[in-house]
């Protein structure tokens, strides 16, 4: 018996970390950016994010990262609700170029997520004797299909 499991890209089932749209909004409103709550989980994973982005790591502990994205100063704080809390400083006054930075980061936190979730899944395969790896397909989405082998 087999049983498979589809490794789906994260960028299309989460949720987009903040929208323009949001970031246009509390411009006008004359609301401070220092606060975004995002979709991010684990700092781990969005330090390797930033890493990958390009971003200037300047500080970094599991509940803090500082670093810096084209002259925009950015601190991810760990929030007590299980998320992570965005604080920008620096040039605020362009929006567009903000957002372009926070989505680019926010797929390669996704990347990264999925990345994990599949070096996981096939550590916890070895240690495993109940099942094994038949096969496994990368799919033209980037989708991962691993089919298992349930021994009996």
């Amino acid at each position: 018996m087999s049983v498979s499991i589809l490794l789906i890209p994260a960028a299309l089932i989460l949720a987009e970390v903040i929208s323009k749209d949001e970031l246009k909004e509390m411009s006008q409103n004359k609301q401070s950016l220092s606060t975004i709550r995002t979709t991010f989980k684990d700092m781990d994973i969005l330090k390797d994010a930033l890493e990958c982005y390009g971003a200037n790591i300047k500080s970094f502990n599991k509940n803090s990262l500082i670093c810096n994205v084209e002259n925009i100063d950015m601190e991810f704080t760990k929030a007590a609700q299980n998320g992570i809390i965005l604080s920008v400083k620096g040039k605020e006054e362009n929006i567009d170029e903000l957002h372009r930075h926070i989505k680019l980061i926010d797929e390669e936190y996704k990347y990264n997520m999925q990345e994990y979730t599949y070096s996981m899944l096939k550590e916890k395969l070895k240690e495993n004797n109940k099942l094994t790896l038949e096969s496994e397909q990368v799919m033209e989405d980037d989708s991962i299909v691993l089919t298992l082998n349930i021994n009996e």
